[in-house]
């Protein structure tokens, strides 16, 4: 079994303790720790999505198509993580031009810095200093 199936269906398994308590006196906690559980569970194979193999894509498992929350959760975690890898790309993308830029700014200080240095050898050569 593939991982990214394990935790679709470990989240749908989760799930299954959420509606066994939903509605049930004295087990208020039990149900949020297992709604919690599930999200999380939801989370991880989301951002396993995105930094991963594309197993799934923004396309919401199977295993978890017909529990609404749990859907809404996998598309909502995916496509947070599709922008925060776009935002990173862009400042990589940003960072790698202005490295770029500091360095034709250095190449052009070099060269206006040999022509002085060959400009005014020249001068000194002709005026007999050198």
């Amino acid at each position: 079994m593939n991982s990214y199936f394990e935790k679709a269906l470990a989240a749908r398994l989760l799930w299954i303790n959420v509606r066994a308590f939903e509605g049930m006196a004295g087990f208020e906690t039990d149900v949020e720790n297992a709604t919690q559980a599930a999200f999380d569970t939801v989370d991880e194979l989301a951002d396993d999505e995105v930094y991963g193999q594309w197993h799934y894509k923004e396309n919401v498992p199977l295993v978890l198509q017909d529990v609404p929350e749990l859907a809404a959760r996998y598309t909502q975690s995916y496509a947070l993580n599709v922008a925060n890898v776009e935002k990173w790309h862009e400042e990589e993308e940003a960072e790698e031009r202005n490295r770029q830029d500091m360095q034709d700014i250095q190449d052009t200080n070099d060269f206006i810095d040999a022509e002085l240095i060959a400009g005014w050898k020249e001068e000194c050569q002709e005026l007999g200093l050198i």
